[in-house]
């Protein structure tokens, strides 16, 4: 993913009934650095591109039916884990934090070698 995907993705929408949202997946990225958890039931994750080094941030926000910060503990995740992920890609217009970002919708270890 580079500016060019972000600007052709922001260029699709606007997203809605009509125009579902993208959804992605992932294969075999890295965990770059410890998982967060935000407000004692989110989980905040860095993931790392392990063939060119990029780098995005994702929030896993958990709900009635998925506990993501439950997931990492039990899963045992920390630096360097790969895991499979799905994700929306979102736009955060803070300005101290601001960029692209990943919602993520669901996780797994990954289940194959590369």
């Amino acid at each position: 993913m580079n500016d060019e995907f972000f600007a052709a993705l922001e260029r699709l929408g606007p997203f809605g009934n009509s125009a579902p949202e993208p959804t992605f997946l992932t294969r075999n990225l890295r965990l770059a650095q410890a998982w967060r958890v935000i407000k004692d039931k989110h989980l905040r994750l860095t993931l790392e591109d392990p063939q060119d080094g990029r780098r995005l941030g994702g929030m896993a926000w958990s709900r009635a039916r998925t506990d993501f910060v439950a997931l990492a503990r039990q899963s045992q995740w920390a630096q360097g884990s790969a895991l499979d992920v799905v994700y929306r890609l979102r736009r955060n217009w803070h300005p101290d934090f601001g960029g692209w970002e990943m919602e993520i919708l669901a996780l797994r270890n990954t289940t194959f070698l590369r």
